[in-house]
């Protein structure tokens, strides 16, 4: 068993754990149980122009860099003799937020987003789903200080 450490690569950072079928969206299926979930930061000067052209601009480079971030860590599974699947950002199997808290990645906050300590809500996020556990989880409760904090203000 590999340790798969969560890790932060610029603004890419990676978590591993086991995808419950209850996070599966209805009508939709994954070809493996386990899944590595990434990260990537969109930056906070363009989200904070919400709802405006910059902020749209921004959530869509982000999308787009992530599709390719999973696609090639897939193509680099695969290589190794990982059979696994990407999915990009854009073409939702699993509800992600939840995943990723479940990853250790972050918290859900009231809003239904993956909230961390760096970015608050500010990231996307996208699995790359492979058949063993090849490497340890990284779930965890260290964001739990999150959910106190949000009861402060609801």
């Amino acid at each position: 068993m590999q340790k798969f450490v969560k890790t932060k690569c610029d603004d890419v950072f990676i978590g591993f754990t086991e995808m419950p079928q209850e996070m599966i969206f209805r009508g939709k299926f994954t070809l493996f149980r386990y899944a590595i979930v990434v990260c990537q930061e969109m930056k906070k000067d363009k989200i904070d122009d919400a709802p405006g052209f910059e902020a749209g601009k921004e959530v869509m480079r982000v999308y787009g860099s992530l599709g390719l971030v999973v696609n090639d860590i897939a193509r680099w599974l695969r290589k190794k003799g990982i059979r696994c699947h990407s999915n990009h950002p854009l073409g939702g199997l699993v509800n992600t937020p939840s995943l990723a808290g479940k990853a250790g990645m972050g918290w859900i906050g009231r809003n239904g987003l993956l909230i961390t300590k760096e970015y608050g809500p500010r990231q996307r996020i996208a699995p790359v789903f492979i058949e063993h556990k090849y490497f340890d989880f990284t779930d965890n409760r260290d964001h739990d200080w999150i959910e106190e904090y949000c009861t402060m203000c609801e």
